[in-house]
Order: C-alpha cells, then sequence, then structure tokens
C-alpha cells in the first residue's frame, strides 16, 4: 500500500497563505471548486472536496467520470468502493491476470468491475446483497462504506478498533446503524475517517456517499494508516 500521502497538517501548512493552488495539487476536472488559501481558511467545502479529490487522484485511488470531469455530486457504487481498494492495496489497477469469478449473476466475467468485485469477494472484505446478487450499480452508504473499510483494514493488516469511550448513540443519527455495521461505523467515526464536518455535517450512516465525500473518506482512511504506521514504529 502506498505510504506517501501528506499528512493533512502538513497539507493546511503548505497551502494557507498560497495563491490559487500551483502543481502537486493539481487535477484535470474543470467541475471542482479552485483550491485557494482563501477557500481553505474559511473551510470551504468545494475547497477541501478539491482538496481531498487532488490527493486520490494523484495517488491513482479514484479517476474521473471523463478526462475533465470528476462529477463531485454522483454517487458512489459498491463496485466503486471495492475498486478503490484494490487500487490502494496493489498499487494498479486490475489486468487480464486478476481473477473475474465470483458468484453472482449480476457480475459478468466482461464487466470492468468484475476483478476487483472478485478480488473483494475472495478476501472477505466483500458480501453480496444476497446469496447470488452482488448489487452492482446499488449507492453506497456510509454505515456499508465504513463495513468494507473495515474488512480492508483488518485483512490488510491495519487493524481496525475504536476507542474504548466511543459512544455511537451519543452522536446525531448515530442510533439509525444498523447492528451488523455497528462496529464498523464506530470505529470510522471515532478514527476520524468519517467524522469530519469536512466531508459531511451530522453524518447520517444510511445516507447515500457522494464520489466527493467518497475522496474524503479514502483521503483520511490513508491519514489514519499513516498514523497506525507511525505508531508500530515508535
Amino acid at each position: 500500500m502506498k505510504k506517501r500521502l501528506i499528512s493533512l497538517l502538513l497539507v493546511l501548512v503548505l497551502l494557507i497563505g498560497i495563491a490559487p493552488l500551483a502543481l502537486g495539487w493539481d487535477h484535470p476536472f474543470t467541475d471542482l471548486a479552485e483550491i485557494t488559501s482563501e477557500a481553505l481558511e474559511a473551510q470551504c467545502p468545494d475547497a477541501w472536496a478539491a482538496v481531498f479529490i487532488s490527493e486520490v487522484y494523484r495517488e491513482g485511488i479514484m479517476r474521473g467520470t471523463s478526462p475533465t470531469t470528476f462529477s463531485p455530486s454522483d454517487g458512489f457504487s459498491r463496485e466503486m468502493v471495492v475498486t478503490t481498494l484494490f487500487r490502494m492495496y496493489h498499487d494498479r489497477i486490475a489486468n487480464a491476470s486478476d481473477s473475474r469469478a465470483t458468484p453472482f449473476e449480476d457480475v459478468s466475467v466482461d464487466a470492468w468491475s468484475a476483478p476487483y468485485i472478485s478480488w473483494a469477494f475472495r478476501e472477505g472484505i466483500v458480501t453480496g446483497v444476497s446469496p447470488t446478487r452482488f448489487g452492482r450499480g446499488t449507492p453506497i452508504s456510509f454505515q456499508d462504506f465504513a463495513v468494507m473499510l473495515y474488512r480492508f483494514a483488518n485483512f490488510s493488516g491495519v487493524g481496525a478498533s475504536a476507542p474504548d469511550y466511543a459512544d455511537l448513540d451519543s452522536i446525531p443519527y448515530g442510533y439509525r446503524t444498523g447492528s451488523w455495521a455497528r462496529d464498523a461505523f464506530t470505529w470510522a467515526m471515532w478514527r476520524g475517517i468519517m467524522s469530519s464536518e469536512l466531508i459531511v455535517d451530522r453524518l447520517d450512516p444510511t445516507a447515500n456517499v457522494s464520489r466527493a465525500q467518497s475522496a474524503g473518506i479514502l483521503f483520511h482512511y490513508l491519514e489514519y494508516v499513516r498514523h497506525q504506521e507511525i505508531e508500530e514504529a515508535q
């Protein structure tokens, strides 16, 4: 997994006081807000989304919906999530040598997402919406995203656990979390992966995740990984 992600604190140090963003945080997307020091200081959500998108794009984790558009408000599907996790873990896109075998009737072997779904199912990162259906095209909710990340963190050896004081019922909408997702969503919230107000205010675990929010979640997950590696090295 890539380890060269700059910390969010360092991003702030580098960007505050700098006029429209220069090289290093560039992207080809015309549908994103311009990242300026003024917008960042004002905590403009659009500018912060562009920061997250720029980084996950530069890291090769997410791509655009076209060469020049990212479509930040569009939804993020189940197969898109496992695709980003594959890219993070393998540091590449799938190729002809990757298995396309799945037990799902809605995932044909010639589907672009087949190798990513096959890998994620094989490694226990994702299951289907039924024994025979993966749910291709189904929008991902915050709690479903948290479950996939939780399993991915444990699979990849990073580990995932919430602090002892974490109380999901103490946060707005926490009570809406499904019983099957409580451990994962609690971990994601208390480890800062989904709780940042720069991603979404008063996070509802059942709400669907946009592409921009997905970029923020993946950015903060990589920050979590980086901090785990620092703690292990000490």
